[in-house]
């Protein structure tokens, strides 16, 4: 089982119930191992204490238990300027909670922990990891063993080659380690990848092996970089079996909260500012001439909104999503509607802002039965061009 950024200690508060929570579930589900992929705790590294308190937790679970640290507990990759990892927190994560990675046995299977937050960092524990790594990866090969690797912070987020700043910085390892670890992992028997750190579910096989985001269970972040659907909060349960691994996620009733980043924001008309979480295109034949001519803007705005394309009539789409096509106008203004606020849509017909209030902030637009109507592709991205950009 693999648990992830639970956040101990946070301000948020609530986190009694949330441990109780996960406790019961663990308990319910009786893991062989409890592996725990990071930020369990909120800053600790500013709070040593909480690293005792952890470990106290762990160790009331009635299972055995493997933990890695992440950027909350002992500080971001090294190349951000802000709260960097150091050498002193990683000291106190080991005085509290034992090694910083880890290694278990389960049958055919070899499970991995490593410390993504030294990757990269110049620590004497980095050159240390590498060497350890690259030899329980040679173990695992000679012993005839499928390895799972977890670590708190991904590779990367969507691009094996997306730089290590901004907007991906924050999520992802920088391009030099990244590179190397890609090049152990390619000569290696390494059939899962595991991480947390993004507070979003996402389960794919990329280059023949799975790999899973582990989500988390204090908050979920909603980052336009990422996949749709991974709003969830839960656990990951594996099995590893000798003709492979399986998982699927447990989800848990959290009440956390929803974090939208980098997201445009239109005035009300009273004052106030609207996010819009999404751009949903729902283009025919039509509108193609219009959205080829339109897209360099579209691509230009992945980054602060997500985009959707929902139907299959659009062609050269490629780097846009797309979504599930909807047949009748009644289904589509109940879908746009259904997304809630904040959602802006372009269709065949004019488009609709599924929050009202954001109808004030374009030029024509009318509300009919709660929902927006505005003018059409161009003018909402010019809309959404002249916007501020929140980060709520």
């Amino acid at each position: 089982m693999q648990i992830s950024d639970l956040h101990l200690g946070s301000a948020r508060g609530g986190e009694e119930r949330r441990w109780r929570i996960v406790a019961d579930a663990v308990a319910h589900l009786a893991p062989d191992l409890l592996v725990a992929s990071g930020d369990i705790t909120d800053d600790a590294w500013k709070d040593p204490p909480l690293f005792r308190e952890l470990r106290d937790r762990l160790d009331s679970l009635p299972c055995p238990w493997a933990a890695v640290p992440g950027n909350h507990d002992v500080g971001n990759k090294v190349s951000l300027a802000e709260d960097p990892a150091t050498e002193t927190a990683l000291a106190e994560w080991r005085a509290a909670l034992g090694a910083n990675r880890f290694e278990w046995t389960a049958g055919s299977w070899r499970l991995i922990g490593i410390d993504s937050q030294v990757i990269g960092s110049g620590f004497a524990d980095e050159a240390e990891q590498w060497a350890w790594l690259a030899e329980r990866l040679a173990a695992a090969r000679r012993d005839g063993r499928r390895v799972a690797l977890f670590l708190h912070t991904p590779p990367y987020v969507g691009d094996p080659d997306e730089p290590g700043t901004p907007p991906a910085g924050y999520w992802n390892l920088d391009p030099e380690p990244r590179a190397r670890l890609a090049r152990l992992l390619a000569a290696a028997p390494v059939d899962v990848l595991a991480n947390g750190h993004v507070h979003w579910y996402r389960s794919a096989v990329v280059n023949s092996r799975t790999w899973v985001w582990c989500p988390s269970l204090s908050a979920i972040v909603d980052d336009p970089l990422f996949p749709r659907g991974g709003d969830r909060f839960g656990m990951i349960v594996w099995h590893f079996e000798p003709g492979g691994a399986s998982h699927y996620l447990h989800e848990l009733p959290i009440d956390g909260p929803l974090l939208c980043l980098r997201q445009p924001r239109l005035p009300d008309g009273r004052g106030r500012a609207v996010a819009v979480r999404e751009l949903l295109l729902e283009l025919g034949p039509e509108e193609e001439a219009a959205f080829a001519e339109l897209r360099p803007r579209l691509e230009a705005l992945r980054s602060r909104t997500r985009i959707v394309v929902v139907g299959d009539a659009v062609t050269g789409t490629a780097g846009l999503e797309r979504g599930p096509a909807l047949a009748a106008e009644n289904e589509r203004a109940a879908y746009v509607a259904g997304l809630g606020h904040g959602v802006m849509a372009v269709g065949r017909s004019p488009s609709l802002l599924a929050a009202a209030d954001v109808a004030r902030a374009l030029p024509g637009a009318t509300e009919t039965a709660g929902v927006a109507r505005v003018g059409g592709l161009a003018e909402a991205i010019a809309a959404l061009e002249r916007s501020s950009t929140a980060e709520t």
